[in-house]
C-alpha cells in the first residue's frame, strides 16, 4: 500500500466476520504490557536482574523457561521486522524488546491494533503491504 494511498475501508460487519477486533487487540496489549511491568516491578523488588540467575540456570524449567523466552523473541522480532516499512524503527523496537521484554510486546501489539483501523491485514502485515 503506498502512503498515498487512503486506507481501505472496512465495514464493522467484515471485522466481527472475521474474529478480528483492534479494540480487543489494542484491549489485550495492554494487559500483556501493564502485566508485564507489573511482574517486571515485583520481580525488581526481590532481587537484582542477575541475582539468582544461577539457581534458575541450575535448573532444567529454568533453563527451558530462558530457551523459550528467546524464542517467543525472535517470534516477536521477525514480526516487527516483517511489518515495519523502516528497519531503523524495527531495530529501536526490536531493542526495546530484548531490555525491557514482552511489556514492549504488549506495547506493539496495542500499536499495531490501533494503527490497524480494523484491518487484520494491515495489524499483521503492517500499512505499507
Amino acid at each position: 500500500m503506498d502512503s498515498r494511498t487512503p486506507p481501505r475501508k472496512i465495514d464493522p460487519r467484515a471485522e466481527i466476520a472475521s474474529g478480528f477486533s483492534s479494540r480487543n487487540a489494542m484491549l489485550f496489549g495492554a494487559i500483556v504490557a501493564i502485566s508485564m511491568a507489573l511482574a517486571l516491578v515485583l520481580a525488581f523488588m526481590h532481587a537484582g536482574l542477575f541475582a539468582d540467575s544461577k539457581e534458575i540456570l541450575a535448573l532444567v524449567w529454568g533453563r527451558f523457561s530462558v530457551f523459550e523466552l528467546y524464542i517467543s523473541f525472535a517470534i516477536v522480532s521477525v514480526w516487527i521486522l516483517f511489518r515495519e516499512s523502516h528497519r531503523g524503527r524495527a531495530v529501536v523496537w526490536i531493542v526495546l524488546l530484548m531490555l525491557l521484554g514482552h511489556v514492549v510486546t504488549g506495547l506493539y501489539i496495542a500499536r499495531a491494533a490501533h494503527r490497524s483501523r480494523g484491518d487484520p491485514h494491515r495489524f499483521w502485515l503492517g500499512g505499507d503491504r
